[in-house]
C-alpha cells in the first residue's frame, strides 16, 4: 500500500472543520447543565441536530439544556475525538454542524471484538466480517477500559486493558484511534504489538519464522518480479519468513526486501525500490507470488517512497487462516496494514495509523 493509498483508506477520520452547513446557528455562546436549565434557540438548533443524527436519547427538541441533552452531546464529543464534557463549546458547536459529523445511529448485533495494532486501534471483527477502527467503535459508548489479551509478534504475553483515544476531528494529520492507557503490568508498551478482546489463539501453528534462502530460490523469484517493474539490479537485501498460512500443511513464504540508499528520507536513487511478496505453496510443489505492497523506481525518485517491512502474521479474526500484518513508514507517517490472502489475491482489511 503506498503512501497516497493508505492515506486513502483512513482519509474518512479526519473531519472536515472548515467545511460547513450553509444554514448554521452562530455559536453565541456555551451550553451546558446547570440549575435554572439554559433555554433559547441555540439549545433547539442543537438538540434537532443532534436527533437528525441519531442521538435519539436527547429526547425532544423543546429548547431546554437538561441530562438527556448533555448525554447526547457526550456521546457525540466521543465519537468525535473531542473531550468528553456533555457540554457545547465552540469546538463541539463547528463539529456538530460540520459535513463530518459522525452519526450516533447505534448498529444492531453483538459487539465486535477489537483488535489492536502497534498502539493504534487497528479495527474489528463480527459476522457482519471486517470494521474499521471507527465502525467498529460504533457498537460501543465508552472509550472503555476495555479487558484484552496482549501479545508480542510471536506469542501470548499477558490479560490486562486499554483505552481508546479517538481521533480528534480538527487533528492535522490522518490520525487513527489510539489505544491509551494499556494496564499490562510487567511489560513495557513497545512490547504489547497486539491487543485482542477475543480470546481465541492468534498463532495457532506458532509464529513465523525467519529462514534462509539457502537455494538461492527467493532470490531469483524476487529478481524475476523486481524486472517486472523495471529493477534490473540484482537484490542485494532479503529478508525470508516462513508460515502455513492457510493451514494446508504446507509452508509458505513472505519475503520483504528494499533498496532505498543510506537514508530513507532522501531521494531514491534509480534502482530504487520496497516489497514485501508471499509466495504460496501450491500443490504438486508448485506455487503462486502474490504482492502485498511494492514501489519501484527504475530511474529514482523524490522523497515520498515508502518502506515496506514485515511485522506478523496472525489470525486475527479466528478462522483458523493467518492474516498478514506489514507496516508502511514514510517521511511523515507509519501504518500498520493486515492483509487477507485469499485465492491467490491480497487485500487489505484493516489499517491503522498516521500521517499526512
Amino acid at each position: 500500500m503506498t503512501r497516497r493509498c493508505a492515506s486513502i483508506v483512513i482519509v474518512f477520520l479526519v473531519f472536515g472543520a472548515g467545511s460547513l452547513f450553509a444554514q448554521i446557528p452562530h455559536f453565541k455562546r456555551s451550553l451546558f447543565l446547570t440549575d435554572p436549565r439554559m433555554n433559547g434557540a441555540d439549545v433547539t438548533a442543537a438538540q434537532q441536530r443532534l436527533r437528525s443524527l441519531g442521538y435519539d436519547e436527547v429526547g425532544e427538541a423543546d429548547g431546554w439544556f437538561g441530562p438527556m441533552t448533555g448525554r447526547a452531546v457526550g456521546r457525540f464529543q466521543f465519537r468525535m475525538g473531542l473531550a468528553v464534557k456533555g457540554a457545547i463549546d465552540a469546538r463541539t458547536w463547528e463539529a456538530l454542524f460540520s459535513e463530518g459529523a459522525r452519526s450516533g445511529k447505534r448498529p444492531t448485533g453483538g459487539k465486535p471484538a477489537l483488535i489492536g495494532c502497534g498502539g493504534y486501534l487497528l479495527g474489528g471483527w463480527s459476522d457482519r466480517g471486517w470494521l474499521e477502527g471507527p465502525d467498529a467503535l460504533d457498537w460501543y459508548d465508552e472509550d472503555g477500559p476495555f479487558p484484552v489479551r496482549f501479545y508480542g509478534r510471536e506469542a501470548f504475553l499477558t490479560q490486562g486493558s486499554c483505552d481508546v483515544s479517538a481521533a480528534p476531528f480538527d487533528a492535522p494529520y490522518a490520525d487513527s484511534p489510539r489505544l491509551s492507557a494499556a494496564r499490562a503490568p510487567g511489560y513495557a508498551a513497545s512490547e504489547l504489538f497486539l491487543a485482542l478482546t477475543a480470546e481465541h489463539n492468534p498463532f495457532p501453528r506458532g509464529p513465523a519464522a525467519e529462514a534462509a534462502d539457502d537455494s538461492g530460490a527467493l532470490r531469483k523469484t524476487l529478481a524475476g518480479h523486481l524486472k517486472k517493474h523495471g529493477i534490473t539490479v540484482p537484490p542485494d537485501d532479503l529478508t525470508a519468513y516462513t508460515i502455513d498460512l492457510d493451514g494446508d500443511g504446507d509452508m509458505d513464504s513472505i519475503v520483504q526486501s528494499t533498496r532505498y540508499g543510506s537514508d530513507d528520507w532522501a531521494e531514491a536513487p534509480p534502482q530504487s525500490y520496497s516489497c514485501v511478496l508471499y509466495l504460496e505453496t501450491l500443490p504438486k510443489g508448485a506455487t503462486r507470488l502474490v504482492e502485498l505492497a511494492g514501489e519501484y523506481y527504475p530511474e529514482g525518485a523524490g522523497f515520498h517512497h515508502n518502506r515496506f517491512t514485515f511485522e506478523a502474521a496472525a489470525d486475527l479474526n479466528g478462522d483458523g487462516s493467518y492474516e498478514i500484518l506489514m507496516n508502511a513508514r514514510y517521511y511523515e507517517g507509519s501504518f500498520d496494514v493486515a492483509y487477507e490472502v485469499k485465492k491467490g489475491a491480497a487485500q487489505a482489511v484493516l489499517s491503522a495509523g498516521t500521517g499526512v
